[in-house]
C-alpha cells in the first residue's frame, strides 16, 4: 500500500507497506520504521465480521495501541486510513474479477464437454431422448446442441 502525505507527491513522504509490514520512504529510499505485522492481515480478518470502514478503524487503532506503527500512525493516520480502503477495494475488485473468470472458464468447459458427449452420442445413433435421459439434460437442450453440432458439420 503506498501514500503520499502532502497534496503533492513531488514535495511529500512516499510511504509503502509491504507485505512483511516494512515501511520505508520511497523518497530517501529507505526503511524508517522496523518490520512489524502487517496491518493489512488486521484488516482483512476483520472485514470477516464488519464493514471496510470500521475494520480499518479497528486495525489502525489497535496497531497504534500495540505500538506497531505508532508513531507513523498517530501522525498520519487519516491518509493512511483512506489508503487501506482504497487498496483493501481494489484488491477486493480484482479477487472478485478473478474468480468470475475462473466461474465463466468452467461454465465453457463443462459447455464444451455437454457438446462432445451430445456429438459422439449421436454419432452412435442414439436418439435425442435417450441423450437426453444419459446426460441428465431436458430435452429441448440436447435438441439445441444437436442442432448446433448439425450446423457445425455442415460448415
Amino acid at each position: 500500500m503506498r501514500f503520499y502525505s502532502g497534496r503533492k507527491p513531488e514535495q511529500s513522504l512516499c510511504i509503502t507497506f509491504s507485505k512483511g509490514g516494512c515501511v520505508y520512504d520511497q523518497r530517501q529510499h529507505k526503511r524508517f520504521i522496523n518490520c512489524q505485522p502487517d496491518i493489512t492481515d488486521k484488516i482483512r480478518a476483520y472485514t470477516e465480521t464488519m464493514e471496510l470502514a470500521e475494520a480499518v478503524d479497528r486495525a489502525i487503532n489497535e496497531c497504534i495501541e500495540e505500538d506497531i506503527l505508532r508513531d507513523f500512525l498517530m501522525e498520519h493516520k487519516a491518509e493512511a486510513r483512506a489508503m487501506s480502503i482504497f487498496e483493501y477495494d481494489q484488491e477486493r475488485h480484482m479477487q472478485q474479477e478473478r474468480e468470475a473468470g475462473i466461474e465463466k472458464g468452467r461454465r465453457q468447459g463443462e459447455e464444451q464437454l455437454l457438446r462432445r458427449q451430445v456429438q459422439k452420442k449421436l454419432a452412435k445413433g442414439m436418439n435425442i431422448s435417450d441423450i437426453a435421459e444419459a446426460l441428465e439434460e431436458t430435452e429441448e437442450r440436447i435438441r439445441e446442441i444437436a442442432a448446433e453440432v448439425a450446423g457445425e458439420q455442415k460448415e
